[in-house]
């Protein structure tokens, strides 16, 4: 199996509309963790939950919470670019991909799916894009991709996911490295009864590989209670324990697939609304002062580094991206406090997104998102930090490096 991409572990609550925040609260390489619950709890019975796969309904639109898209690197074959999809177990085929212009076609509006693995040829499903431009930039999206996931002897068969895929064409940048970005849209949910108690359950994959494990996300729900499954503030890591009303459970085991989960009861050191409370980073950033201002971002980056270098002030470059929680979050919580928005005063500040400008994600060394970096007025890096940052912390950096 090809390396995994960088990923969120999500582990939320939420106060008054806002989110709490996560274990690894950006985006970062990971490692798979084993399933290890922090207490022992005495022998019981243990139960199964059986899942399948949903797909986005105009009666369920499903999560709202989902990882990040990941790249597939493109190479021109003279018919159009190709890339190859792996996903499902070890030893499963590579899934070629052709992006391509139909005929009379300005801009890429085809992408060929080569499941048999045989070339491509007209007989291969063939997914079509409306080419539109976005800040100078033409985005090829195509949605409902469907991809048959074989699976291992432990289930047998195979499972269908839904993909969404995007191509974004930079006209400024015709030397660039092409890629594609595909996203799972389909996920996994089934129920289980505990004790005669029903127990829904979802599974998305945080590493989106076509197989279940402890470093993707689950969450819980009792049946009155069904639509909390969907929201962000549900979602942990599966190799924790998660809640379904005020009992908690923790995964014994579970098939690659995720079609299988065995369940059992688990006994945290506390009450679900005192680890909610514990867990909750973000409380400190929502009580912070504000006044109904907010940091004042360019957007042209080109604009602000020679801004600043004329006022002889650093420069203030926040990296996101639309898909990036934690930069919403910030924009929220951290550039409308009163101690940022007046420590931001004595800089120049601009929002870039990494999506858009891969060049300066390349020339600033951006790892992941959000990423602050301070350049001085003659182009020197003066310090790099990543991930979500506090209040505090982001009002220390304005004052010391302005």
């Amino acid at each position: 199996m090809p390396a995994r991409p960088p990923v969120w572990f999500l582990t939320l609550t939420v106060t008054t509309g806002l989110f709490g925040v996560v274990l690894l609260w950006g985006c970062g390489k990971s490692e798979e963790p084993p399933i290890v619950h922090d207490q022992p709890v005495d022998p019981v019975e243990t139960f199964e939950a059986r899942l399948e796969v949903q797909r986005p309904s105009e009666e369920n639109r499903g999560p709202r919470w989902s990882p990040k898209g990941v790249k597939l690197s493109l190479e021109e074959d003279g018919s159009g670019w190709t890339t190859s999809l792996r996903l499902g177990p070890e030893g499963a085929p590579a899934i070629p991909l052709r992006l391509a212009k139909s005929e009379s076609a300005e801009h890429i509006d085809r992408l060929r799916v080569d499941l048999e693995g045989d070339g491509f040829d007209d007989g291969d499903p063939t997914y079509s894009a409306t080419p539109s431009e976005r800040n100078d930039k033409i985005w090829s999206s195509f949605s409902g991709i469907e991809i048959p996931i074989p699976l291992d002897s432990s289930d047998g068969g195979e499972k269908l996911l839904e993909l969404s895929a995007w191509y974004v064409e930079d006209p400024g940048e015709p030397e660039a490295d092409q890629v594609l970005r595909y996203s799972f849209r389909s996920w996994m949910e089934g129920a289980a009864t505990f004790e005669e108690t029903e127990i829904h359950i979802v599974i998305i994959e945080s590493e989106m590989d076509g197989v279940i494990d402890a470093r993707d996300s689950w969450a819980l729900a009792l049946a009155d209670d069904r639509s909390s499954l969907y929201e962000l503030k549900s979602a942990r890591p599966m190799s924790e324990h998660n809640w379904a009303g005020d009992s908690a459970f923790i995964i014994e085991s579970m098939t690659p697939s995720g079609r299988s989960l065995i369940l059992r009861p688990f006994e945290p050191s506390m009450t679900r609304e005192a680890e909610e409370k514990q867990r909750d980073t973000l409380a400190p950033d929502r009580a912070a002062a504000r006044s109904g201002g907010r940091v004042r971002f360019l957007k042209d980056f080109e604009k602000a580094m020679r801004l600043a270098k004329e006022q002889k002030k650093t420069l203030f470059i926040d990296f996101e991206t639309t898909w990036c929680l934690p930069c919403k979050t910030m924009d929220q919580l951290v550039y409308t406090a009163d101690s940022v928005v007046a420590a931001s005063r004595g800089l120049v500040a601009v929002k870039v997104d990494g999506d858009e400008r891969p060049d300066l994600v390349d020339r600033f060394g951006v790892g992941g998102y959000p990423t602050l970096v301070f350049v001085a007025p003659d182009g020197k890096v003066l310090e790099t930090v990543g991930s979500y940052q506090s209040v505090v912390g982001v009002t220390a950096l304005m004052q010391k490096l302005q």
